[in-house]
């Protein structure tokens, strides 16, 4: 068996997302604004329309990069874990008006509650004591925290889920919560004394997790946290006992969802990943369903390159791949 996967309810998760996206434009307008401070009015209206068109793009991308390499670890880590574990991929929560903590992976298991950060970023990375630098040709230059930024997560998740009142937090021990962030596209990383641990790819955390022994969340905390984790709005607007049993209920129904759904495990979306073997050879790596991988292939050869016969992994379920013929 492996991890059992449970969402978010939709209609919160739209509401999060209608208001988050309201704050974004916000921001815009005020990055603009503050342009029009900064500069000539003449050159401040050339120049806002394509600030904002960069401003978008910037934002597109950073969020296109960010979903494949969060793909990438969902996958890695519903295959890797047993079904005593709970995933939660993309969890968004309101600990305060307007005060929003969007996550990329929430794991919930014996160990604990794990909050996890992923970052596709390419290139070179240092971090030390959660400051972080990145390579620019031959310097290094100051970068955004992602254990900062995952610092900040797993406060409001802590603070959203005691406001709870459903979840008895004092009667869990220290360190019950714990922060990890995963880079999936560095090509050299380097962590010195940050405040979580930082792993260079899925396969190094699940390593981790599953080193992870004491039994911290017993079977019904880890029901109870992803229950309410997947229904917010009733968390948040219910505490006495009746609703709480009614909530219970909602959040089996839920976590029985996500049961159903792992017998087609990669049928939501595949990973693709392109390399070279050893003799220079092109090829690209499904992880899916046979059926995604043809399509996969289709889509190669429409493109006009030369994909070449189809073949399943020998030693892995689920993987298919093929080479790029010259």
């Amino acid at each position: 068996m492996v991890a059992r996967l449970v969402h978010q309810d939709d209609g919160i998760r739209e509401e999060f997302l209608k208001r988050i996206k309201a704050k974004v434009q916000a921001e815009r307008e005020a990055m603009k604004g503050r342009l029009e401070e900064v500069v000539p009015s003449l050159l401040a209206t050339v120049l806002k329309p394509v600030f904002g068109v960069a401003f978008d793009i910037s934002r597109g991308i950073d969020k296109f990069k960010g979903n494949s390499g969060e793909v990438n670890v969902s996958v890695k880590l519903r295959l890797g874990l047993s079904d005593e574990w709970v995933l939660m991929n993309d969890v968004i929560v309101e600990p305060e008006p307007e005060v929003f903590a969007q996550t990329d992976h929430v794991l919930i298991g014996p160990p604990g509650l794990f909050i996890i950060e992923t970052k596709a970023w390419q290139g070179a990375f240092s971090g030390y004591k959660d400051y972080w630098k990145r390579k620019e040709g031959n310097q290094w230059v100051k970068c955004e925290s992602p254990t900062k930024q995952n610092q900040r997560h797993v406060r409001l998740i802590r603070k959203w889920l005691e406001g709870t009142g459903l979840l008895k937090i004092n009667e869990l021990p220290e360190g019950w919560i714990q922060p990890a962030v995963v880079f999936t596209n560095a090509s050299w990383l380097k962590v010195t004394e940050c405040s979580m641990p930082v792993f260079d790819g899925p396969l190094q955390l699940l390593g981790y997790l599953r080193q992870q022994k004491t039994r911290i969340l017993t079977p019904e905390q880890i029901d109870k946290i992803a229950g309410l984790l997947a229904y917010p709005a009733v968390a948040k607007a219910f505490t006495n006992k009746e609703i709480q049993l009614l909530y219970d209920e909602q959040a089996v129904t839920e976590l029985q969802k996500g049961q159903q759904s792992i017998a087609n495990l990669s049928a939501e979306q595949p990973v693709v990943e392109e390399g070279k073997n050893k003799d220079g050879r092109k090829f690209v790596r499904i992880t899916g369903t046979v059926e995604q991988a043809k399509e996969i292939r289709q889509k190669y050869l429409q493109e006009g390159q030369n994909p070449g016969k189809l073949s399943k992994d020998r030693y892995k379920q689920g993987i298919f791949y093929f080479y790029i013929e010259a």
